[in-house]
């Protein structure tokens, strides 16, 4: 009689999930864009170090802006066209443009790709996936050719057509990337674009740009979709134009009034107005500036890193802990004050999940803002508000900088450089890539009092 013995199953590997395929993605650019920076073709004088290479690059490609070296004084065109091109990855996110492969190829787009796309572009599902993600595309080169365009016609008669064109494209990416790089040291290093605070269409373009690319692709394909029918907008929609606009007229008015006889001083009325606007709506993340930081108050300094940490929009080109995110805390803290049992927006209930997302997320946010500026003041001999403005700026991706950047030595610019790759990757998600199993509870613990 013969002995039966059973067949064995094969193993089936399991696909690596996407949350570590976007952390290692995001590192695998860095490190070849650092790699390329090093290269003699890419500077002006001295080759970079490996720390100065990956600084920049997890800068750019972390569509942050803060610089070690002047963008234009250190690297040749080869080298600012590498920054801008990880600028470009980095805004749109390297999982949009690796999804993108398939519909540029002919190929059809299968099902995980449509899961990458909904994870990239914060997507509530793969329904219409393939739809947003050519929207996504077509949305960010009509923001970047226009705004080009229009930004050639000031730069061309000041430095000439070659450099003019070539300068009007790497500002145009760079503004709506929320990346706030700049080639201006062409004029004066470490300058932003404060040379042009009194062009009001160049930095009227720079912050329309700005605000754009930080609203979020989801809002842009709802607005193409209804037109201008608030009613039919979904709550996040709503939410993000609602809150983004008092925020930015809120702030505007506050820096107006709190600068009008310091950065403001020396500015005509209609270009301090202006200059208000733009010094609230670049901390969305986008890093340029039009009056100096030094020069700026310190109330203004203050609401300046506010704003930094609340950032853009989800799934856009910006960071921050996101406008929602913010929005979500604020109503919370409202539904408590007025007993309510939910927390409603617009006439609608947030889910108990997504709160406790929200404050995970801030929590998390916050506490490697404080242990960053704890480790950094640690090490440097450097004002408190300096190191807190600067951890606020890499973490949030904004870019700013009170001009602290290249006086840090390599561990504190390490520790920048981790933040960066959190704020733009997700603090939440870096996170829970070092969590191996989703263990769900099997038992639930009695219930036990502690006073708040």
């Amino acid at each position: 009689m013969e002995r039966f013995i059973p067949k064995k199953e094969p193993v089936l590997k399991k696909k690596m999930p996407i949350i570590y395929i976007f952390s290692l993605g995001y590192f695998s650019i860095i490190t070849l864009g650092a790699i390329l920076l090093m290269l003699p073709i890419s500077t002006r004088g001295a080759n970079l170090n490996l720390l100065e290479a990956y600084f920049t690059a997890t800068s750019a490609t972390c569509v942050t802006g803060l610089v070690i070296f002047d963008t234009y004084s250190k690297f040749t065109f080869f080298g600012q066209l590498i920054i801008l091109i990880l600028i470009q990855i980095g805004g749109l996110g390297f999982m949009t443009l690796l999804t993108a492969l398939p519909l540029i190829t002919g190929k059809r787009v299968k099902i995980r790709d449509r899961l990458y796309i909904q994870d990239s572009l914060s997507l509530f599902h793969t329904g219409g996936s393939v739809r947003i993600l050519k929207r996504t595309i077509a949305i960010t080169a009509f923001f970047e050719f226009t705004g080009s365009i229009i930004l050639m016609t000031r730069f061309i008669p000041k430095f000439g057509v070659k450099n003019g064109i070539w300068m009007g494209i790497f500002h145009s990416i760079s503004a709506f990337c929320n990346a706030g790089f700049d080639i201006m040291g062409r004029v004066t290093p470490f300058s932003s674009v404060t040379y042009f605070q009194n062009d009001i269409v160049v930095y009227t373009v720079l912050m329309t740009l700005i605000f754009c690319g930080g609203l979020g692709f989801i809002v842009w394909n709802e607005i193409i979709d209804k037109k201008n029918n608030f009613k039919k907008y979904t709550l996040h929609t709503r939410v993000m134009l609602v809150v983004s606009f008092a925020l930015i007229f809120i702030s505007a008015i506050v820096y107006f009034i709190c600068d009008y006889n310091k950065s403001l001083k020396e500015l005509p009325l209609i270009h301090k107005i202006g200059a208000s606007f733009f010094q609230v709506i670049t901390p969305r993340t986008a890093g340029f500036n039009l009056v100096p930081i030094s020069e700026m108050s310190s109330a203004s300094k203050f609401m300046t890193a506010f704003l930094m940490f609340v950032g853009a929009g989800t799934g856009s080109t910006g960071g921050g802990v996101k406008v929602t995110v913010f929005s979500i805390m604020v109503f919370s803290m409202i539904s408590y004050f007025k007993r309510s049992q939910d927390v409603n927006i617009f006439d609608r209930r947030i889910e108990d999940k997504v709160i406790r997302k929200v404050f995970s997320s801030a929590t998390i946010y916050l506490t490697l803002a404080v242990v960053g500026s704890f480790l950094i003041a640690a090490i440097e001999e450097i004002g408190v508000f300096d190191i807190v403005f600067e951890v606020f700026s890499a973490l949030g991706t904004v870019g700013l900088t009170t001009g602290i950047t290249a006086q840090l030595n390599s561990i504190s610019k390490i520790i920048l450089i981790i933040l960066m790759f959190c704020g733009r990757v997700g603090s939440l998600t870096v996170f829970m890539t070092f969590i191996l199993k989703d263990k769900k509870a099997l038992l639930r613990y009695p219930t036990g009092k502690i006073m708040v």
